[in-house]
């Protein structure tokens, strides 16, 4: 019975951990690393076999502290939006290579 608790209690813990967005807010936390690269990018690994790479909406914290969290791990909890829509920026919506990018709801 105690084995049945755990395999619960591990279980959620990995589906609150999987970078899927929720179907209400469509929000997910991500880990990945930031690079400059013809604008904001995420590096992260959005499936076991495959990384991704997406464009960043450059928040007031990301424009203050670029340089010093280049090539860095970063947690973010984002949310992805039109990379051309009323959310986005430029920048973002010229780099698009699919129309969307990430943008960031909170730094964790």
């Amino acid at each position: 019975m105690r084995a049945l608790g755990l395999i619960a209690v591990f279980t959620a813990a990995c589906a609150f951990n999987n970078a899927k967005p929720t179907e209400v807010t469509k929000v997910f936390s991500v880990k990945g690393v930031y690079k400059y690269s013809d604008g904001d990018r995420l590096i992260w690994a959005c499936s076991t076999r495959h990384q991704c790479t997406d464009v960043l909406i450059r928040d007031r914290r990301l424009a203050q502290s670029a340089i010093k969290l280049l090539n860095q791990r970063v947690s973010l909890r984002v949310r992805r939006v039109d990379a051309c829509g009323p959310e986005s920026t430029q920048v973002a919506c010229l780099r698009s290579s699919n129309g969307t990018a990430l943008l960031i709801v909170e730094w964790l």
